[in-house]
């Protein structure tokens, strides 16, 4: 198995063809298969994937896959929870089960990307709302009892997908956020209601993250940091050290000559600093811009955020390398922040509002807790639907496959 990405963490895999594969080149006439092996970048993340791939080289028939991942959940949680077992059972289908590229991993989390006011829907991901399902059923086992949710495994697995949740929440924030500033942008619409409040909410979601990362000691740059300048013989050896370990995971370059190439969303500090750093940067000019009615210099953002990055390269402040706070409780208090009051809203079913000018943009969640929270931030939302649609008009309604959610008066 090849992943050449850059280390880039996301869920992506296909245990289909890694359950099969290797059986049928075993078995193929002329065969000159001898092993099974992998390049060891972002080991770290994905376990049932890797876990599956080292143990086909004992396998020589087929095996039901459904039962496998039943029993690896057993295996990695040592409990039969139900809530757990659903989970996996998720992401089995909409996460391990999918093809993928450079481009996967670069569309799985946008906000380790350079800031960029708007995102292409053609790089939608579609797993966004099973992924958040088995986030709450992880939360739900914890709440329940189902399992020891000080146990190392389930409290990495927890703080892993509540990172790519609040990847995917990030998109979809985005997403509106980018499209209202384009309502000035290319309009000339006054839209700074809307503008700053979701500007304010990406930024708040970074930091939010970066806390429910610093929980669990697997994912502090701290670690990245130090065990490079523990190679340091002489104080030259470690401002070189600790600026090579800094740059690959930013700029690999002096002038960004692979930018970003090998980003790390799950690295408390360095999301929070850096990650989150630029995207004040962005937001500010993006904010200033709306308020003054004034278009972008973007030479002037370019050089600050230029400076920026650079300057975080040359750093030397210290990160901490032991964690801080309680995974469950923090994952717990997360989802409920980026849920949104269902009570706010009226739902008319088999209803849509035709035409897509009244789209505000279209959300990698299906899930009406995020669409809630979604519609709440922005004051020009009216409603949405249910395959995501968020609205900025109740006209022209018509009859369609799906629900209209509208936002109460007042």
């Amino acid at each position: 198995m090849l992943l050449i990405f850059g280390g880039r963490r996301g869920f992506y895999g296909n245990a289909t063809r890694l359950a099969t594969g290797p059986i049928d080149d075993l078995a193929a006439p002329g065969s000159t298969m001898v092993g099974i092996g992998a390049t060891p970048e972002a080991t770290e993340m994905m376990p049932p994937i890797f876990d599956l791939l080292f143990e086909m080289g004992w396998r020589s028939k087929t095996f039901d896959l459904n039962v496998w991942f039943r029993n690896f959940a057993q295996r990695r949680y040592g409990v039969d929870s139900p809530s757990l077992a659903a989970a996996t059972a998720l992401m089995q289908e909409h996460v391990y089960n999918m093809q993928y590229n450079y481009g996967t991993t670069k569309n799985l989390c946008w906000f380790e990307n350079s800031p960029q006011v708007w995102i292409d829907p053609q790089n939608r991901v579609n797993n966004a709302t099973a992924i958040l399902q088995a986030f709450r059923l992880f939360i739900t086992a914890a709440a329940n009892n189902e399992v020891d949710a000080t146990l190392s495994t389930f409290r990495y697995d927890l703080v892993d997908l509540g990172r790519q949740v609040a990847c995917n929440l990030f998109a979809d924030l985005l997403a509106v956020h980018g499209s209202e500033y384009q309502r000035f942008q290319f309009g000339g619409v006054n839209t700074t209601a809307s503008v700053l409040p979701t500007s304010a909410a990406l930024l708040g979601l970074i930091a939010d993250l970066d806390k429910l990362l610093y929980t669990h000691d697997d994912f502090l740059v701290g670690h990245w940091i130090e065990d490079a300048k523990a190679w340091a013989a002489t104080p030259a050896d470690l401002a070189l050290l600790e600026l090579n370990a800094r740059n690959q995971i930013t700029l690999w370059g002096p002038d960004g000559e692979i930018n970003d190439y090998a980003a790390k969303n799950g690295y408390q500090g360095l999301v929070g600093d850096y990650y989150g750093g630029r995207w004040a940067i962005h937001q500010q000019y993006i904010d200033q811009s709306v308020v003054t009615g004034q278009q972008v210099n973007w030479n002037a953002y370019s050089a600050d955020l230029t400076r920026f990055q650079w300057g975080w390269n040359t750093n030397t402040s210290l990160y901490p390398t032991s964690p801080s706070g309680n995974s469950f409780t923090t994952a717990a208090a997360f989802a409920q922040k980026y849920t949104g009051n269902p009570a706010n809203y009226q739902v008319l079913t088999n209803t849509d509002i035709e035409g897509s000018y009244v789209d505000i943009a279209q959300a990698w969640h299906v899930d009406t807790g995020v669409l809630t929270w979604l519609c709440d931030l922005d004051p020009s939302c009216v409603g949405f639907n249910t395959n995501g649609y968020i609205k900025n008009s109740t006209a022209s309604r018509v009859t369609a496959p799906c629900d209209l959610w509208l936002k109460r008066a007042g």
